[in-house]
């Protein structure tokens, strides 16, 4: 048998504490089996007899929840577990919707994968956010393998190319700073150094293309035809042209 230490009453649930253990317990469920702190009871009864009654609110808010946005199957447990039901009811939905096809964190990882790489999320930061997620490491790995490299490498050179334009022009920027920039940004977003300096080198060439374009291209023959046509019409403008007795 287990000791009730505690049982309070919270907005619409009542805080119920056995032995240590804290259960969460909806007005209706406890007036079905009230309990008083000092009363004896058999915990693992009690578990059971919660589980049975909670199970049919959980999947209800568990439907709930899936018809907003997508979960992994941990993510899903543990936010159950916090809006007050047992670990054991919490779990006892994730099997059920997972064998029901609801929940599957294979379909789920793939999905998250590419919408975060779309996003321009490098492999670091999307494996974290799915581990915090709950999601096992080689089903994270599976989904991270399917990405496509170059197009990653593309969109890491976007981001660069974006930032660069963006900080073009600023008081006191230099080329290394704007570069140190350009990394810095792409390591918060989960890129590895080498791929940070790899789009960072890739803009760089590019843009350096760009300048020595600018620089050599210099004016066509027509223009320079025409820029001499301007300079004589100019000189012979001038009112003591025509005059060459007369100096200035």
């Amino acid at each position: 048998m287990a000791l009730v230490t505690s049982v309070k009453k919270v907005r619409k649930h009542m805080d119920v504490e056995i032995d240590g253990e804290r259960f969460h317990v909806s007005l209706p469920i406890f007036q079905e089996r009230p309990l008083e702190e000092g009363m004896d009871v058999d915990l693992e009864a009690y578990r059971q007899f919660l589980l049975i009654r909670q199970y049919p609110s959980a999947m209800k808010s568990a439907g709930s929840l899936l018809s907003a946005k997508g979960y992994s199957e941990k993510e899903l447990e543990n936010t159950l577990v916090r809006g007050g039901y047992m670990r054991e009811t919490a779990e006892m939905v994730v099997l059920k919707l997972h064998l029901a096809g609801f929940l599957n964190d294979e379909a789920y990882a793939e999905i998250f994968v590419q919408s975060h790489a779309e996003a321009g999320h490098g492999h670091k930061r999307i494996e974290q956010d799915l581990k915090r997620k709950g999601v096992d490491q080689d089903t994270i790995r599976e989904a991270l393998d399917n990405l496509d490299p170059e197009t990653m490498k593309t969109m890491a050179a976007a981001l660069v190319r974006r930032t660069l334009s963006h900080a073009h022009g600023r008081p006191g920027d230099t080329r290394r700073r704007l570069d140190d920039r350009a990394i810095g940004m792409l390591l918060r977003r989960g890129y590895s150094y080498d791929e940070a300096r790899e789009a960072l080198q890739t803009v760089r060439e590019e843009l350096d293309e760009d300048m020595d374009d600018e620089a050599f291209s210099g004016p066509t023959e027509e223009e320079q035809l025409e820029s001499a046509r301007a300079l004589v019409r100019k000189q012979l403008s001038r009112p003591d042209s025509g005059d060459p007795r007369k100096t200035s």
